[in-house]
């Protein structure tokens, strides 16, 4: 995980928080579609692995390194530098695992969710939201927070939940 500049134990970490904020927010709002978006935004990331690798291999950490720390769209980074995003290669690994389409599609789009057929939408928004809320490079920074709200904002979710659960999950995270 060098080229996001983290270890492999900050990544784990930060699924595990981006999981937590999914369950906690949603909980609020969607109670019965809480336990499928924390596995989805558990495993959001995965792709991140394997990118990681090919920048290794191709011998770019420090250039992408150096990009992922400044960015607010780690997605953005990724596609100028491997042509793909890690949502992508996620879905791409849970498909050849055999997944079902809802959990391959919503996190395949996680990164455009605009793009999601619309019977994943939602979920592929809630993925968006939360990855910028806790993105690996920048995870519950202030611009980050504001970044996520304003987008669920524009989305129509509820900004004071989310404020409320960020606040929560702050506490929370002091606390382990």
């Amino acid at each position: 995980m060098e080229p996001y500049g983290i270890s492999s134990e900050r990544f784990t970490e930060i699924s595990t928080i981006q999981a937590l904020f999914a369950s906690k927010w949603f909980k609020k709002i969607n109670p019965s579609i809480t336990s499928k978006l924390y596995i989805l935004a558990l495993l959001q990331e995965v792709g991140k692995i394997l990118i990681a690798s090919d920048i290794i291999q191709e011998e770019q950490v420090e250039q992408f390194k150096s990009e992922i720390k400044v960015t607010n769209t780690i997605a953005q980074v990724e596609k100028s530098f491997v042509d793909t995003t890690s949502s992508i290669v996620s879905a791409m690994v849970f498909k050849h695992w055999q997944f079902d389409d809802e959990f391959i599609n919503t996190i395949k789009f996680a990164d455009y969710p605009s793009k999601t057929p619309s019977e994943y939408q939602k979920l592929s928004y809630a993925l968006n939201i939360i990855k910028t809320i806790i993105p690996v490079n920048k995870p519950l920074s202030e611009q980050s927070i504001l970044f996520g709200i304003q987008k669920a904002q524009k989305l129509g979710f509820d900004t004071e939940i989310i404020t409320t659960t960020v606040e929560e999950l702050k506490e929370e995270i002091t606390i382990l």
